[in-house]
């Protein structure tokens, strides 16, 4: 439970920086959205240098993300 509630904190890097920035400059709401995609994009670039393509807060934590397929259903007679 405690790496969940890390990694959801840890997601908030996607948007927070850009935006602290932002606030901190005293930027207009157009400035401080470039601040925030950009951020985005550098934070999305991370997956790009690792082999498993792990963004870097699952790296931090040492968790993954895995696709577990749906169950199969049952087809019922009619």
């Amino acid at each position: 439970m405690s790496k969940a509630i890390c990694r959801y904190l840890l997601s908030w890097l996607w948007l927070l920086p850009g935006w602290g920035i932002g606030h901190l400059l005293d930027a207009g709401f157009g400035i401080t959205a470039v601040l925030i995609a950009l951020n985005i994009a550098a934070w999305a670039s991370t997956a790009r240098f690792t082999p498993d393509g792990q963004f870097l807060h699952d790296r931090l934590l040492g968790t993954r993300l895995v696709n577990v397929p749906a169950p199969a259903t049952a087809v019922r007679p009619a």
